[in-house]
């Protein structure tokens, strides 16, 4: 089985991939941070959103054996650790979990608050210059017409209007 290592505080946690899928072993993150395994156990089983992805798979112990522990996908286990409380946390812990939760809240800021206002702007602006390409297209389109009516001058027009050009310029 194809395995992944992702760095938690001061640890490692070795990350089953099954099927494309990336999982983390939850124990040993529990284990690193200093927070009660079967407590977060209960916890992601109980929660409707952890426990319809939650699986077991094997992974490696802090002795080097293989067990099967409950993992969760890696797009979940962020939303989890978000939600660890940092009073739950060893104290040497503490300052990194609440960094990881920083760092998770301004992500999720980014991508639900500011990335949209950054495509309305973007939309808005686009829309903007698509007015102000439409009417430099009604200029040219104009000029084009004077243009052709200045190709299509004669000298006859010439001398019937005492030798001066009479153009008709649009505004």
């Amino acid at each position: 089985m194809k395995t992944e290592i992702i760095k938690i505080e001061n640890g490692s946690v070795e990350c089953p991939v099954v099927n494309e899928q990336r999982y983390v072993a939850i124990k040993p993150v529990c284990e690193i941070l200093g927070i009660d395994v079967d407590g977060q156990r209960q916890s992601i089983q109980a929660h409707p959103l952890y426990s319809s992805v939650a699986v077991l798979n094997p992974a490696t112990g802090s002795d080097g054996k293989q067990y099967q522990m409950l993992c969760l996908p890696l797009k979940r286990f962020f939303l989890w650790l978000g939600g660890i409380h940092p009073n739950k946390v060893k104290e040497e812990a503490k300052e990194n979990v609440l960094k990881y939760q920083e760092l998770i809240s301004d992500i999720l800021y980014e991508k639900f608050v500011e990335e949209p206002e950054f495509h309305k702007m973007k939309s808005e602006q686009k829309e903007k210059l698509r007015q102000q390409l439409d009417v430099v297209d009604e200029s040219r389109e104009k000029l084009r017409q004077q243009l052709k009516s200045v190709d299509n001058l004669t000298w006859e027009d010439f001398k019937a209007n005492k030798q001066q050009l009479k153009l008709l310029f649009q505004e």
